[in-house]
């Protein structure tokens, strides 16, 4: 298993985690075009994205990562803080066996 470090700090977070199968973010919080940058224009290859909380350095770019059809995996009141709940998205999951899903998609 793969983990890079793009931002970690109070000013942005990203990682990307890669088992081999399945690419994925937690947290997004730097700009949209920084993360596209560090993914060398390659965001169709990520699976989603795990949100942990509001704070901006962790979800700075959830908006724009939902409307390019990224999945975002957050808590209930995490979206409800980001004002993403109940959005028309379908990517937006913040309910549901998402835990149960990842982990049978990525070894850990």
């Amino acid at each position: 298993m793969d983990i890079d470090i793009f931002a970690s700090g109070s000013s942005g977070n990203l990682y990307r985690v890669d088992d081999g199968r399945t690419q994925v973010l937690l947290e997004c919080g730097i700009t949209f075009a920084r993360i596209q940058k560090a993914l060398s224009f390659k965001l169709s290859k990520i699976d989603g994205c795990l949100i942990t909380h509001e704070h901006m350095d962790h979800a700075k770019a959830v908006k724009e990562l939902l409307l390019r059809g990224t999945d975002c995996y957050m808590s209930k009141g995490t979206a409800e803080a980001l004002e993403v709940r109940g959005s028309p998205n379908p990517y937006c999951q913040s309910e549901g066996n998402f835990f149960d899903r990842y982990m049978d998609r990525v070894a850990i």
